[in-house]
């Protein structure tokens, strides 16, 4: 399977990375991260409420 995004930024880094790379940050970028994972949290949600039936 080909992905659009490849080209620009390469492989996926290893799941045992990704959790390197995030255990080595400090406070201010996981508060960056919890924030931006609570707007998209947010959206999502919104989005499920406006579906017939709200969440299947």
């Amino acid at each position: 399977m080909c992905t659009p995004h490849r080209p620009l930024f390469g492989h996926a880094a290893s799941d045992s990375t990704a959790r390197r790379t995030l255990a080595a940050l400090d406070e201010a970028p996981l508060a960056k991260i919890a924030k931006a994972r609570a707007g998209v949290r947010r959206h999502v949600w919104g989005l499920l409420r406006l579906r017939p039936g709200s969440f299947p």
